[in-house]
């Protein structure tokens, strides 16, 4: 049986860690908050390097045959290709799920956490960088759409579709 990462990327207040989580679930996988892996002490490029090398340490650590390990981190094109090759050596599938949501929703009173002044502009920004929407992704959910269970259950039946063959063009959903 196949090891498998699948990293949840989108902007600020997407659902990267409350999807991650309940896919964890679903699954019995691992979650991994690639927050907790970065550094702030240091400058962007060298804390971009040791985020990216230790989470790679903590997914090859906790990679286990049929029980995916779910990555909540925002990725660049550079970094997804970083992780991808890296990983493919450790012979680890991954998937990259791009979780996109409107802007204006990240206001809404049924989402369970309040943006802050500050996130909801780095919400903008990610957003017009393309965030929700990575290009070189295999799946795209949108998070605002529904219920936490219809998104769960896209998310669940998208990345079922994707499973057996990781190389499969963007879907969107």
């Amino acid at each position: 049986m196949n090891r498998t990462a699948i990293f949840l990327s989108g902007p600020v207040g997407a659902g990267k860690t409350t999807f991650g989580k309940a896919l964890a679930e679903v699954w019995g996988g691992c979650f991994i908050d690639g927050d907790d892996h970065c550094p702030t002490d240091r400058r962007w490029f060298a804390a971009s390097l040791t985020t990216a090398r230790s989470l790679l340490a903590a997914i090859e650590a906790a990679a286990l045959p049929g029980r995916p390990v779910i990555i909540a981190y925002p990725l660049r094109q550079r970094e997804w290709t970083f992780h991808r090759l890296h990983l493919a050596r450790a012979t680890i599938s991954s998937l990259l799920v791009s979780l996109d949501v409107d802007l204006d929703s990240l206001d809404s009173l049924t989402r369970e956490r309040r943006l802050s002044r500050a996130e909801r502009a780095r919400a903008a920004e990610m957003l017009a960088q393309g965030y929700g929407d990575r290009p070189f992704g295999h799946l795209t959910v949108r998070t605002d759409v529904g219920s936490r269970e219809d998104v769960l259950a896209c998310l669940v039946a998208g990345l079922l579709r994707l499973q057996p063959a990781l190389l499969k063009g963007p879907e969107a959903c």
